[in-house]
């Protein structure tokens, strides 16, 4: 009797200490992301500043549900042109934290993720323009892994092919990289 009494006391100290854990994770996260991002960064990337311009804009925002969480990155071209990279089903985020699972090239990456945006303005000519989209095709979306092969890795794939200096990420929250490359260039 004294051992499931043990059993009991202890299970009920790891399950409030997972639920502590997890409040002050959220309390903090509610206090680090959902407050107003920094302002817009403007790179302009063309040879000539006479060259015709493409603007690409590199965003991070809360996720298209009511809390915002986790969040997303992803790259606009235009207003209903943009891709983000996602696991196919939703359920499986959690599990691509430690394996990879089906992802897809998103092309409506920007629909509800705008709120509390984090975002680099490029300025590009129409042949780096098309070397980004050119780069998109090449992206194989088959393993989504969060963070290793997640959005983030996917902005970085496409502001790399352009010339910008990507952050080494692992693990960095969306919101975070965006300012890191902001920082970078």
């Amino acid at each position: 009797m004294r051992g499931i009494l043990k059993i009991c006391i202890v299970g009920c100290l790891l399950v409030t200490l997972f639920v502590s854990l997890f409040a002050a994770y959220g309390l903090w996260w509610g206090v680090a992301y959902l407050q107003p991002r920094g302002a817009d960064k403007i790179v302009d990337l063309r040879k000539g500043k006479t060259v015709a311009t493409q603007p690409m804009l590199f965003c991070a925002g809360l996720a298209n549900n009511p809390h915002g969480f986790p969040g997303h990155a992803y790259v606009v071209w235009s207003k209903k042109d943009t891709l983000g990279i996602c696991p196919k089903e939703f359920w499986s985020i959690v599990l691509s934290l430690s394996i990879p699972v089906e992802g897809v090239v998103d092309d409506r990456a920007s629909t509800g993720n705008d709120r509390n945006l984090e975002k680099l303005v490029v300025l590009v000519d129409d042949a780096t323009y098309k070397r980004s989209r050119a780069a998109c095709a090449r992206w194989d979306a088959t393993n989504f892994r969060t963070g290793s092969r997640d959005c983030c890795a996917f902005i970085d794939f496409v502001a790399a092919e352009i010339g910008l200096v990507v952050p080494k990420s692992h693990f960095i929250y969306h919101h975070d990289h965006i300012a890191k490359l902001k920082t970078l260039n």
